[in-house]
């Protein structure tokens, strides 16, 4: 039987190392839907260990419920994402999944397992708009939120070097742009909280939309005027 080696991928599960125990070897894990998990070896070998448990939870949800939410404002914007995302003959696909952009959720019931119910007049937001929709990059946004974010731009420092997006960062360091999001602006997982790395850091650069819109109508009335021709 092959051996076990980092890289290596079984089910949902990727390897990130070899964990030296004579007794029962395990490897560190990293399943897709984030979590980290040490499974024993011989269990990725012969498939018994494919996920680090969300998998066999999902299956038991699609087995014995329905979520009941096909008519509810949440689950409409769940399609409108997978639409966006994933269907080739909408017009918005250019600007998502034409641009790369994924779902990382697996299932609607993990989508809103993570971002709750959308409360009152708000939608979802990526907080990179470079990035995927994943827990780590969305969150529910009020219009005047919405409109705050269009205001401003990101810079992702990371030891001191910038970049523009979280995944122009991702790709300098190899991992994946929801490390770099976690780690510039923490994150909570379990009910417990967790600051930004030391030296990681998520910059939003203002800029005043209002004040160059009325300098831009006030240049163009002035470009205008000069064009006038004078009065005898």
């Amino acid at each position: 039987m092959s051996r076990v080696n980092v890289g290596d991928r079984y089910g949902r599960l990727t390897v990130l190392s070899l964990v030296k125990d004579s007794k029962n070897p395990k490897a560190e894990c990293k399943c897709d839907c984030g979590n980290i998990c040490f499974p024993q070896r011989g269990a990725l070998k012969i498939g018994r260990a494919t996920s680090c448990g969300c998998k066999r939870a999902e299956d038991f949800i699609v087995r014995s419920t329905t979520h009941g939410k096909s008519k509810s404002p949440e689950y409409k914007i769940w399609r409108g994402i997978l639409g966006r995302c994933n269907n080739k003959n909408l017009p918005e696909y250019k600007n998502y999944g034409g641009r790369g952009i994924q779902v990382k959720w697996k299932s609607f019931e993990q989508f809103l397992n993570d971002m709750g119910e959308k409360p009152q007049k708000a939608w979802i937001d990526r907080i990179d708009n470079n990035g995927h929709y994943e827990k780590n990059n969305c969150q529910w946004v009020t219009p005047k939120e919405n409109a705050r974010n269009k205001r401003t731009s990101k810079i992702w420092v990371i030891d001191n070097i910038e970049f523009k997006t979280s995944t122009d960062a991702a790709k300098f360091l190899n991992v994946d742009s929801s490390v770099i999001i976690r780690g510039c602006n923490g994150y909570t997982r379990n009910g417990k909280k967790y600051e930004p790395r030391k030296g990681w850091s998520c910059k939003l650069l203002y800029r005043d939309w209002e004040t160059d819109r009325k300098s831009t109508r006030l240049n163009s009335s002035h470009s205008a005027k000069s064009r006038m021709p004078s009065s005898a």
